[in-house]
């Protein structure tokens, strides 16, 4: 199986114009909130509730960074809210976008967490992450590392990535762009 890039970029664009985006940085946290079937839970609420250790979320979750549940279509995306904040976003948005592209009925599991066994998934995600947290249709030109971290509040790794993908993810764009005059021309 390959991995579905421009479905995933597809998915982070339809939510950005879903919720009228047109601001930079992107608060992914008001779009999960808007979700009624999805909660968020950093691992300082498991540590503070359960008196876990940062080695016990790790050994439970299977990740330092952060994993989704779903329990009958309601998800728990849990995240580790010590690393950062702009790198606690990107695990968000990487979390969310395994909701949104269906991956937990693609891997028929109820737990994802980051699985470099199956890394058609998560490549999807980082796509989808990278293009709802730094969407490239907000910039005329690839912008400069220091310009882009800024705007879009992500970390200096999320920065490079983006970057490495600016022209692929145009190529998407664009591709969706093309798609969404479709459905006009034919009204």
């Amino acid at each position: 199986m390959k991995a579905d890039y421009k479905l995933a970029a597809k998915k982070a664009y339809e939510i950005l114009n879903e919720y009228n985006i047109k601001k930079l940085p992107i608060d992914i946290f008001s779009i999960i909130d808007s979700y009624k079937n999805i909660e968020l839970c950093s691992f300082s609420e498991i540590q503070s509730k359960f008196k876990y250790t940062k080695k016990d979320i790790k050994m439970c979750l299977g990740s330092k960074l952060g994993a989704v549940i779903n329990k009958n279509n309601k998800y728990i995306i849990y995240y580790n809210d010590k690393i950062g904040l702009q790198t606690s976003r990107f695990t968000i948005a990487h979390e969310f976008a395994h909701i949104i592209l269906g991956h937990f009925y693609k891997a028929k599991t109820n737990v994802l967490v980051h699985n470099l066994n199956n890394k058609v998934l998560e490549y999807e995600a980082n796509c989808f992450a990278r293009n709802i947290l730094a969407p490239v249709f907000a910039f005329k030109s690839a912008p400069t590392n220091t310009l882009l971290q800024i705007l879009c509040d992500i970390s200096w790794k999320a920065t490079r990535t983006r970057l490495s993908f600016y022209e692929t993810d145009i190529y998407y764009y664009k591709a969706y762009e093309s798609e969404e005059a479709k459905k006009f021309l034919n009204f």
